[in-house]
C-alpha cells in the first residue's frame, strides 16, 4: 500500500531534505554570482574583478574549464598576470571573503596554495 503524501513540514525535517538544502542553496547562490558577474562583463569588458570572481563562481558550480576561460580572459587585460596575481586581486576583500574565494580557486588549481 503506497504511503501518503508527505507534508511540508515533514519533508523540512526529513534527513535528507537538510542534507541537500544547503547543497542546493550553494548552487543557487553560484549560479546568481555567476549571472551578476556576465553582467557586470558586459557593461564593462575590462573590469578585471568581473573575470575574477566569474572564475570563483565558475570553480564553485565545479566547471574548472570554464573558470579558466575566465582566466585566460583576465590575462588579455592585465599586464603580467598570473596566478599569483590573480590571488592577490583579492587582497582588498574581507578575510573571511578573500580566504573563500581563495580557497574555491585554489581547489580549482587556479591559484597556488599558501
Amino acid at each position: 500500500m503506497p504511503s501518503a503524501p508527505m507534508s511540508a513540514a515533514e519533508i523540512g525535517r526529513s534527513p535528507a531534505r537538510r542534507r541537500s538544502a544547503p547543497r542546493i542553496a550553494l548552487a543557487l547562490r553560484n549560479q546568481h554570482a555567476a549571472r551578476s558577474a556576465r553582467q557586470a562583463i558586459e557593461k564593462n569588458p575590462r573590469y578585471p574583478m568581473a573575470y575574477a570572481w566569474l572564475a570563483v563562481a565558475e570553480c564553485a558550480r565545479g566547471d574548472t574549464a570554464e573558470a579558466q576561460v575566465q582566466v585566460r580572459r583576465l590575462a588579455d587585460i592585465i599586464p603580467n598576470f598570473g596566478p599569483d596575481v590573480l590571488a592577490k586581486l583579492f587582497e582588498v576583500f574581507p578575510p573571511a571573503l578573500r580566504g573563500e574565494a581563495l580557497g574555491v580557486l585554489r581547489a580549482g588549481g587556479l591559484v597556488p596554495g599558501e
